[in-house]
């Protein structure tokens, strides 16, 4: 962290009330983990936001409970459910507005479901003042379901996520949206671009852009010429106890489709002004 950097960390959070006790008890025992996990990294960053997502009310009070246990814990709760993406884009506006922030200080973004390792936190950090306008954490699951992720993950998705993230002809090797830092100059940037391109994918494709906001704005950074850095990989550390590897499969399925979308959308990409004609 340079001198007057400010680092703000933000991890979404909801239980679903159709979730199972066994569900709950477990989401809940990998946030306090999650927590324990943050606190150890706490001196990387100058403020944490837990994103209560329209918990149950009992979810909330043991969410108020935690914060006597870190009294570094913020917690920013929605008046109800609005689902991940537009929780995702309402958090990151809601940072920007709330902080005094400057272009060079940085917003790290990584869930608390225990699928994000936190201590790759200063990885991320060194890899933006290193020169980067963007770094993501790409996830490497566990071996004992690296086999079904690597057939769905490197048939469909590494070349498109590689397509979109770095440019035609670059493919990831693993899953990469979610864990990402952001320069405040990047979000300034594309999150106003964001509305009106989820209207033209919904007017185009007559569906919402659902389980896409982190690669929306991944994708928004490459169209904008931002430097991306790709090279952090971090191993699972568990499987998330709110989806199955059946549905873990189905989201990689679905943003498979989505990222088609995308590209068939912006198909042609903004000029860049500092690339030489011929």
């Amino acid at each position: 962290m340079f001198k007057n950097q400010q680092i703000i960390v933000f991890s979404p959070f909801y239980i679903s009330p159709h979730f199972s006790a066994e569900q709950t008890q477990q989401l809940l025992l990998d946030l306090k983990q999650f927590l324990k996990n943050i606190h150890q990294q706490k001196h990387h960053f100058s403020q944490f936001f837990l994103i209560d997502d329209g918990n149950s009310p009992n979810i909330k009070e043991i969410l108020l409970q935690l914060q006597q246990t870190y009294p570094w814990l913020n917690i920013h709760s929605h008046t109800k459910n609005i689902g991940l993406d537009q929780s995702l884009f309402q958090t990151y506006n809601f940072l920007l507005e709330k902080n005094h922030l400057n272009e060079s200080d940085i917003i790290i973004r990584l869930d608390a479901d225990g699928e994000h390792d936190p201590s790759f936190i200063p990885t991320l950090i060194e890899k933006i003042n290193a020169g980067n306008d963007v770094a993501l954490c790409q996830i490497q699951y566990h071996s004992l379901h690296q086999q079904e992720f690597d057939l769905e993950f490197n048939t469909f998705q590494g070349a498109l996520q590689g397509e979109i993230i770095l440019g035609k002809g670059k493919k990831l090797l693993h899953n990469s949206p979610g864990f990402s830092a952001y320069t405040l100059k990047v979000l300034h940037t594309i999150l106003p671009e964001v509305p009106n391109y989820l209207q033209r994918y919904e007017l185009k494709y007559h569906e919402p852009c659902k389980w896409g906001a982190d690669l929306v704005l991944l994708f928004h950074a490459s169209l904008n010429h931002f430097h991306i850095d790709t090279t952090s990989t971090q191993p699972s550390l568990l499987k998330p106890a709110n989806r199955s590897i059946a549905k873990m499969l189905d989201q990689l399925r679905t943003n498979t489709q989505h990222l088609q979308l995308m590209l068939e959308l912006n198909s042609k990409p903004k000029e860049d002004p500092n690339r030489k004609k011929n």
